[in-house]
């Protein structure tokens, strides 16, 4: 009888030696990724977000897009040359495959989904043979997750995040949020691009674009027309020529009443190929602003954040209300 309790004693000392252990490798974990998260989307002093009734009720059943991605540096100012061959979301599932070019050959590769808002890591996984990987049971609070690519270093333990390991991110908007609803009385903005100096280009010229709502309250959709980009280069824009509409990121400054900066973002564009879409070349920048934003700037760029890669902004004013009669 005192050899089984002296061995369970022992037992108890060893379990508690290797929650202490998990535990700081959970911190050093948490810190490698908060520390490239790279985004900031909302000011300190935001409140806590509160689903409303109607959002709760979203289906996450039935839906599915298939997009394709390029993919943005740890300093969200680069398009990299890794890029999303094909995200396919499927209800609460999410496969993505990745271009081979841009990835290392000789170790193996980390992709970590997190929630952006918080920084926090929802799950790790190694991408497969075929640079791919899948994520399943996503929870449903999380709308728009990004996925970040780390290499692995050989003499490291398995999914040690490093800051200079890391290799290229991107976001996806989960399936059952891209049905563009009117949001009570917030509905879709036609917004007219402008210049660096804010002046607006004549429609005849350069054609609108239009900011959706969503289906979750404080997430939002800029979509560019399909002849966006040849527009923009007849009107004298250089950086637009022979550019494709995927091509392109935006940063998103979103701005309090009195026009202060409370958030910036670095968003890629995302092509849908979606059967149930009929717009041929269907490119959308999604992004998610804080809940003090009352403006927001979103500014276009080529490659890289240069001046000589500067192709337009668009300035609008967000008028939020309660999330009410959404058409689910």
């Amino acid at each position: 009888m005192i050899k089984k309790y002296k061995l369970k004693g022992q037992y108890l000392i060893a379990s508690c030696l290797l929650a202490i252990i998990l535990c700081s490798f959970k911190e050093n974990f948490m810190a490698n990724v908060k520390a490239v998260a790279g985004e900031v989307v909302a000011a300190a002093d935001d409140p806590t977000p509160t689903p409303t009734p109607t959002e709760s009720t979203i289906d996450v059943t039935c839906s599915s897009t298939t997009v394709k991605q390029n993919m943005l540096n740890t300093d969200s100012a680069v398009i990299t040359d890794t890029r999303v061959l094909s995200a396919v979301g499927n209800n609460q599932s999410l496969t993505v495959s990745y271009t081979k070019t841009g990835l290392p050959t000789e170790n193996k590769v980390i992709a970590v989904l997190l929630e952006p808002a918080s920084g926090g890591v929802v799950e790790s996984k190694f991408l497969d043979a075929n640079k791919s990987v899948k994520f399943e049971n996503i929870p449903d609070y999380i709308k728009r997750p990004q996925i970040h690519l780390y290499k692995q270093s050989p003499d490291d333990p398995e999914y040690l995040l490093r800051k200079e390991n890391f290799i290229a991110k991107h976001s996806y908007l989960m399936p059952y949020v891209p049905k563009i609803t009117n949001n009570g009385d917030l509905t879709m903005f036609t917004i007219p691009a402008t210049n660096g100096e804010g002046v607006a280009y004549e429609a005849t010229s350069v054609p609108a674009s239009t900011l959706y709502t969503t289906t979750v309250f404080n997430i939002y959709s800029l979509m560019l027309p399909a002849n966006f980009m040849t527009s923009l280069s007849s009107a004298g824009v250089d950086a637009a020529a022979n550019l494709k509409n995927e091509d392109v990121f935006a940063v998103v400054i979103a701005q309090d009443e009195e026009g202060n900066e409370i958030g910036r973002q670095s968003v890629v564009s995302t092509v849908y190929s979606n059967p149930d879409e009929t717009t041929t070349n269907f490119c959308r920048f999604e992004f998610i602003l804080p809940y003090g934003a009352k403006q927001a700037q979103i500014h276009l760029y080529k490659n890289e954040l240069k001046g000589p890669n500067f192709l337009c902004k668009f300035l609008c004013n967000i008028q939020k209300t309660p999330a009410i009669n959404y058409s689910l």
